[in-house]
């Protein structure tokens, strides 16, 4: 059984692709699974990972004139284009106040600039009836933009709780070293679990899974979080045509 879903079976209020409605929309799918796991390797909520389309920003082209150089009695023609941005990303706030500042995985909203892909989908030289036509550059803008939101999310400077939190757990380790005077790696897994802990509400709030709950490998800028799902969008498809 495929994993990829057809669009005419999908919540409309999740899940919107830039499709014409000329076009059947059970002949694109959209890999759920797919995209709600890679999303919370990103950090974002599963439940909370939502794609829209708007209408945007096309790609335009214009042509100058060059100046004249040597004996060259006339200007070179030079062309040069501008490409639209397909998506773009808004990130949810993260942030939350209780017994101590924390944060938590956060929604993210991906939408499609539906000007731009369409414009994308007859420069493919297929009918415009055909899913093949618009799978694909549906399927690269939201693998990119995506990917981008990760980093944005991801590697983003922390604040001054995640600030606080680092600055206590290496004060405490750098302590115990110096009554020890021998140096003893085996505290450092501690301290970045107490760091990304404090820094996500783990343990006071939970997660749906290790891949929301913000483990890594690194204590400040998850960047390893973000190349997984990077590395994750490179070879996997999110849409594709039935």
């Amino acid at each position: 059984m495929s994993e990829f879903v057809p669009l005419s079976e999908l919540d409309a209020s999740m899940y919107s692709l830039p499709v014409p409605e000329a076009l059947d929309a059970s002949r694109i799918g959209l890999n759920v699974k797919r995209l709600r796991g890679i999303a919370a390797l990103g950090g974002f909520i599963a439940d909370e990972t939502r794609i829209m389309s708007a209408a945007g920003e096309s790609s335009d082209e214009s042509v100058g004139i060059g100046g004249t150089s040597g004996h060259a009695a006339f200007g070179a023609m030079s062309a040069s284009a501008r490409k639209a941005r397909t998506a773009d990303s808004q990130l949810g706030n993260g942030y939350r106040l209780d017994a101590m500042p924390t944060r938590r995985p956060s929604s993210v909203t991906i939408t499609l600039n539906s000007t731009a892909i369409a414009e994308q989908a007859q420069a493919t030289g297929k009918p415009v009836r055909e899913p093949q036509a618009w799978s694909a550059p549906i399927d690269h803008a939201l693998r990119r933009e995506l990917s981008r939101a990760a980093w944005r999310n991801m590697a983003k400077k922390p604040t001054w709780p995640e600030q606080a939190a680092s600055t206590i757990s290496f004060f405490f380790i750098g302590m115990s070293q110096f009554w020890n005077q021998n140096f003893d790696p085996r505290p450092l897994p501690v301290a970045i679990g107490m760091i990304n802990a404090m820094r996500f509400g783990e343990v006071a709030h939970g997660a749906d899974s290790w891949r929301e709950a913000h483990f890594s490998l690194l204590p400040f800028y998850h960047i390893d979080r973000a190349a997984a799902v990077s590395a994750r969008l490179a070879c996997s498809r999110l849409v594709k045509a039935l």
